[in-house]
């Protein structure tokens, strides 16, 4: 990078870089809550509906969307570059955003009030409540990490990016039905914490990061092929975002796949950050393809399950039908069998169907 592209990326002491993936994460966020939210009128007000529901097969156009990884990922950059801002009070990042939250839930609490009054049906107003909070959830993660600053910086600068490996292996046990389920809100801590490296590389901090961008295409093919590989594989739900009657999400709580979505994403924005060369541009076409034609093999036809026995984690579906002697939750995982079965239906070349055509 020559030194009219270092000033124009940095100025003031921002990273131009970082804010724009800021401002890409945060549009994709709202964008993406209101893309998957449709408001259904019914006799007993407005309700809400996904429309992946009905159209699953625009699933992959949530991963477009769904982008809190790389808002994690500013966040962790920014409180490594400006620590200051984490310590101080008023002026600070958290103290703007405390009080633009205040200000929403304010308005909401107003807007509610004044429903309520004027006879707007109890599910309408439920409807804006949840509407206007449940984007909000994130904050909860995102305030614990840059208040834990201090510690995952020192983390970081003895261990570089091993540091996100425990991280990842808590998400996998929850996964696993090993954790409780809200665990796994510390995946966002790994793309929290690849942000911090990467200001310890910007820093001129040795040994912390490899040669960009190469860095950037390790991780968006870490990141697709293991997309590719849960989904296919593994059985997990190809929506970055919850559906509502499904009985798995990836974002609440969080899984395997949030993470691998978010590496691809902070992958990519590592490829656009630096100067990109023909080699590059050639192998991220080459894995956009084969994970294309992965993800394109969804087909329906009538098949044969084969009795199986074996253990992972599941949900109680069409495969999944055998009692329990109390209550569970789900997904959770077990020894269990599967009769055989006969019956029609979309799939992928997953770990129940592995038929021959």
């Amino acid at each position: 990078m020559n030194g009219r592209e270092t000033a124009w990326r940095e100025t003031a002491g921002r990273d131009r870089s970082i804010d724009a993936a800021r401002a890409v994460a945060i549009a994709g966020v709202v964008t993406g809550h209101w893309l998957v939210t449709a408001l259904v009128p019914g006799p007993a007000g407005v309700t809400t509906a996904s429309p992946l529901t009905a159209m699953p097969a625009l699933a992959p156009v949530s991963w477009l969307l769904q982008t809190l990884g790389l808002l994690f990922f500013a966040g962790g950059y920014a409180a490594t570059r400006h620590p200051s801002a984490s310590r101080t009070g008023r002026g600070s990042g958290i103290a703007r955003l405390m009080r633009e939250v205040l200000v929403l839930l304010t308005g909401r609490a107003l807007v509610i009030l004044a429903g309520a009054a004027l006879g707007v049906p109890a599910a309408t107003l439920h409807t804006i409540a949840t509407l206007t909070a449940s984007p909000l959830w994130f904050l909860l993660p995102y305030l614990a990490l840059r208040l834990a600053t201090a510690p995952l910086r020192r983390l970081v600068h003895r261990v570089g990016a091993a540091a996100v490996l425990p991280f990842i292996a808590t998400v996998a046990a929850t996964d696993l039905g090993l954790l409780p389920g809200r665990v796994a809100l510390l995946a966002w801590a790994v793309p929290w914490l690849l942000g911090m490296v990467l200001a310890g590389k910007d820093d001129t901090t040795p040994g912390h990061w490899p040669a960009a961008p190469w860095a950037g295409a390790a991780l968006v093919c870490w990141g697709a092929t293991a997309v590719a590989a849960l989904i296919l594989l593994a059985g997990y739900p190809p929506s970055a975002v919850g559906i509502p009657g499904a009985g798995r999400s990836n974002l609440d709580p969080p899984s395997l796949l949030a993470v691998a979505l978010a590496a691809t994403q902070i992958g990519v924005f590592l490829l656009l950050r630096e100067p990109l060369t023909w080699q590059l541009l050639v192998s991220g076409a080459l894995m956009a393809l084969g994970l294309y034609l992965h993800l394109t093999e969804r087909h329906e036809h009538q098949h044969v399950h084969d009795a199986i026995e074996h253990e992972h984690a599941h949900v109680h579906d069409e495969h999944h039908r055998h009692p329990h002697d109390g209550p569970v939750t789900e997904p959770h995982t077990h020894w269990h069998r599967h009769e055989k079965l006969r019956h029609s239906h979309p799939h992928y070349p997953d770990l129940h169907h592995r038929h021959s055509h």
